[in-house]
């Protein structure tokens, strides 16, 4: 048995630019290079108000500005899982996904974050830009189990997200009416105990206009420690009923 302690926590990346790079790599003091643009202070190419850094082998290399910052803490979105308990298995150190989800249709857009061990996991609805309120309880998603991912999708084509969470043996279907989740265990079939469910993706795959579902997962009942030599069961496809 493996005793951790371990901090998990989601990080937000909001998006500050889209700088295109420069294009092509002239070499310095060639023509291509001067008719570019000039000499920075730095003694960079300043390429049409781009720049590029010179590198070791005198090639001139786009300088890439970043495109996102980590807006985490500024949000004061804290979702932060610590736990101090004995555990064995691999899946048991993983951390819970993150989904979008429009919770009320109201933007902006909101997450839901599901966490391991039945902990209580969050729904942060988004009230203002960049600013999120804790609703889950509020909500019906107060108790949603060990969950290890979720997707948000339009499960009845109403218009609104639903909610379907993954996790040790369970797959969970939550109906969106009018901005509160009801469970609706009874529109899923039954799936393996043993098995660890996580990411999932819907899409029309036999072209009747319904959204059906594609879930992996592993274990599959098999010992934990034999997890990385199986042939990536049990993976599930799950074609809604007309």
């Amino acid at each position: 048995m493996l005793s951790i302690l371990r901090p998990l926590a989601l990080v937000c990346l909001f998006a500050v630019g889209c700088a295109e790079p420069v294009e092509g790599t002239p070499t310095v003091g060639t023509d291509a290079a001067a008719a570019e643009g000039g000499t920075t202070a730095d003694g960079a190419i300043d390429a049409g108000g781009d720049s590029a850094a010179i590198d070791g082998g005198g090639t001139l290399a786009p300088v890439r500005e970043l495109w996102f910052e980590d807006v985490t803490e500024m949000l004061g979105v804290d979702v932060t899982r610590t736990f101090g308990q004995s555990v064995r298995e691999p899946a048991d150190n993983l951390a819970g996904g993150v989904c979008v989800i429009d919770v009320d249709g109201v933007p902006p857009l909101d997450l839901f974050v599901p966490l391991r061990f039945h902990q209580s996991s969050r729904l942060l609805v988004g009230s203002a830009p960049l600013s999120y309120q804790e609703e889950a309880a509020s909500r019906g998603l107060a108790s949603v189990g060990d969950a290890t991912a979720c997707l948000a999708f339009d499960m009845e084509g109403d218009g609104d997200d639903d909610l379907l969470v993954t996790g040790p043996g369970t797959l969970s279907l939550f109906e969106n009416v009018a901005g509160q989740f009801m469970k609706r265990p009874e529109l899923l079939p039954g799936v393996g105990t043993k098995a660890v469910y996580g990411m999932a993706s819907a899409a029309d795959l036999d072209g009747d206009g319904d959204l059906d579902l594609v879930v992996a997962g592993y274990y599959d009942g098999l010992d934990p420690m034999t997890y990385m030599t199986m042939g990536g069961e049990p993976n599930l496809l799950l074609l809604r009923k007309d």
